[in-house]
């Protein structure tokens, strides 16, 4: 008998988690404080997100650690935005899942 790779295997449970996450969209956005947003999901799940990690990790983020810009936000097309142009944008599935790689 061989032996299964449980690595790559998903599961069901996983499987519907991903297809519900894939089509999520954010429905409402609230500044907290600092570096934090209250995200409100369609499906009426809440996710407090610190975006400070990936604002310094990535170059292209940094002129958002300006917290004035950083707080100027909006909600287009079921994803939160920043910029003209969606100049900083992040996977929805990310911020459901409230982590980012």
């Amino acid at each position: 008998m061989s032996k299964v790779n449980t690595n790559c295997i998903i599961t069901l449970l996983d499987f519907a988690r991903f297809e519900n996450t894939e089509n999520m969209k954010v429905f409402a956005a609230k500044y907290i404080e600092e570096y934090k947003i209250e995200i409100v999901f369609d499906d009426s799940k809440k996710n407090v997100v610190n975006f400070f990690p990936v604002l310094k990790k990535y170059s292209n983020c940094k002129k958002y650690l300006d917290i004035n810009l950083f707080k100027k936000f909006k909600i287009d097309e079921g994803n939160i935005v920043w910029g003209n142009n969606w100049e900083m944008i992040f996977k929805v599935e990310n911020l459901y899942e409230n982590k980012f790689d």
